[in-house]
């Protein structure tokens, strides 16, 4: 990696964690260079303001997700339970790493933004949860009887309907406790004995981590 490209990966790096931490609005390019310990010319060398900075992680992040769950579904060492598992959490930790005041302040500030990061969402969920279930009814562990693409929607709908901002702040759990549940609730109908017992024996609900994800 060269030094600029390293530089630049640090800077979104950090400017994601602020975004993250404080609301994209209310970080700015200072605080960005003063936590890096860098010039603010040297900052606006790379980048020549934070809607860049923020649209370039969006590309990584992307890159990133699309790369990993790839990884999992294509991955011919890896039976179906452990890739569904994989699969899963991976999805959960990232709902988690998007706090419901940062993505609150995108719809609300840079509806643009906001309007790209939920349609890569909406793109991709379609796509590799199309490729899972499809793999999943061919392996005994999804029924059969119900047809494909219905389940592919009905997950979709609900993610996007219950994982953004509006809804979060009306519901007493975190974005990855509301993932969770719609995974429990959808997957329970989907499910074949043995996909069923997998599930128990996984203890893939994770209900005593739930309830502790509870905003009291």
């Amino acid at each position: 990696m060269t030094e600029e490209k390293e530089i630049r990966n640090r800077i979104i790096t950090m400017a994601q964690e602020l975004f993250v931490q404080y609301g994209f609005s209310k970080s700015t390019m200072e605080e960005i260079a003063g936590q890096l310990s860098i010039s603010k010319k040297t900052l606006y060398k790379h980048f020549r303001n934070k809607e860049e900075i923020l649209r370039e992680g969006f590309k990584l992040m992307k890159c990133d997700i699309e790369g990993h769950i790839d990884s999992i579904i294509n991955n011919t060492e890896m039976d179906f339970m452990e890739k569904l598992s994989k699969i899963m959490l991976f999805v959960a930790d990232k709902v988690n790493q998007f706090k419901g005041h940062f993505m609150t302040d995108l719809q609300r500030n840079h509806p643009e933004i906001y309007s790209e990061i939920q349609e890569f969402r909406r793109k991709n969920t379609y796509a590799k949860m199309s490729l899972l279930i499809n793999e999943g009814v061919e392996k005994g562990v999804f029924r059969g009887d119900v047809d494909k693409n219905l389940l592919v929607i009905m997950y979709t709908s609900a993610i996007n309907a219950v994982i953004n901002p509006d809804v979060l702040s009306k519901l007493p759990l975190s974005g990855e406790a509301a993932y969770r549940s719609i995974i429990s609730v959808l997957f329970e109908g989907m499910l074949t004995e043995q996909g069923r017992e997998f599930f128990d024996n996984e203890n893939f609900n994770r209900k005593e981590e739930l309830a502790n994800e509870i905003i009291l």
